[in-house]
């Protein structure tokens, strides 16, 4: 009984560290640029200046789509590097942008991708400039405010004093916040 058992335990952990041991040899992605091979710093170059503060994650992804940069063709390795020159020079806000862009545009069907896309080359240059500046956004991290909320749309705590004269005029509701799409709670003044 006792080698049934020393034997199960040897072959379930031996593929589990043979596993870990392929896997640390193909994704090096927690140590520097200077651990990648030859053709991953070919593949990866525009990143280079970049890529100690890409996350884990990310370094990931950006190896796996490396595997395949010497099976592509010049021209479309051409265009691998230019499109990750263009990522890496985004600002965190401007990657979340077109993150969301990306999300939105994907959920359309292939009509109406054809439909915006036509509509929007007929615009005159004048009037592309204006959509652009129409669709600037000013994405702000979750944890900041752009500026601080009105008196009559902050909400009481149970428990904390209130002012008497506040007391009892107005009645919490929950509205959705039309910038973040996250339920928030707001005090309606009674009677309106």
């Amino acid at each position: 009984m006792g080698w049934g058992i020393a034997t199960a335990q040897n072959t379930s952990t031996s593929p589990t560290s043979s596993i870990a041991s392929v896997a640390t040899t193909q994704r090096p992605t927690d140590a520097g640029w200077q651990s990648l091979t030859a053709e991953q710093k070919k593949a990866l170059a525009p990143l280079a200046p970049h890529w100690a503060q890409i996350s884990v994650a990310q370094k990931n992804k950006w190896l796996a789509i490396s595997n395949n940069f010497d099976h592509l063709s010049s021209k479309e390795q051409a265009t691998l590097h230019e499109r990750m020159a263009n990522w890496a020079s985004l600002s965190p806000q401007q990657r979340a942008q077109a993150r969301l862009t990306f999300n939105e545009t994907k959920s359309l069907g292939a009509d109406e991708k054809k439909t915006q896309w036509e509509a929007y080359q007929a615009l005159s240059p004048d009037e592309k400039k204006k959509l652009a500046a129409q669709q600037k956004t000013g994405i702000q991290g979750a944890a900041t405010a752009s500026q601080a909320p009105p008196p009559g749309k902050v909400i009481r705590l149970p428990g904390k004093s209130t002012p008497a004269a506040e007391s009892g005029k107005s009645t919490p509701a929950i509205v959705i916040d039309k910038k973040t799409l996250l339920p928030t709670t707001v005090a309606i003044p009674e009677g309106t």
